[in-house]
């Protein structure tokens, strides 16, 4: 299966399974889940693969988890990753009136 098919694969996958991945990823489950923006727009204009926000128990604060998925390497990973959660951290905080939580994680998939 060629790089970018691949990558298809796993973003449909990831849309499909919301409150599976927040359990996955954060490690309980969510009371609650919604997809949320990934548009990201400045000079480079960029999409983030898949971005939930979700509202954890414990009466937490909402959290938003961003996951991109790479088949290959891609050595400035830690700089994007940087960049999106900034980004997501300036754009969520209009809309929320609490504070909230930012994650980002990357899925290496191997062919």
């Amino acid at each position: 299966m060629p790089h970018g098919s691949l990558d298809a694969f796993a973003k449909d996958l990831l849309r499909q399974s919301g409150p599976d991945l927040v359990s996955w990823l954060a490690g309980e489950r969510p009371l609650e889940v919604q997809d949320a923006p990934s548009d990201l727009v400045k000079a480079e204009e960029r999409r983030a693969d898949y971005v939930l926000r979700a509202v954890l128990p414990g009466g937490r604060p909402p959290h938003y988890l961003h996951v991109e998925v790479q088949s290959e390497g891609d050595p400035e990973m830690n700089l994007r990753m940087l960049e999106y959660w900034v980004w997501m951290k300036r754009n969520f905080r209009k809309k929320e009136k609490e504070p909230f939580g930012v994650s980002c994680f990357v899925i290496y998939l191997k062919a």
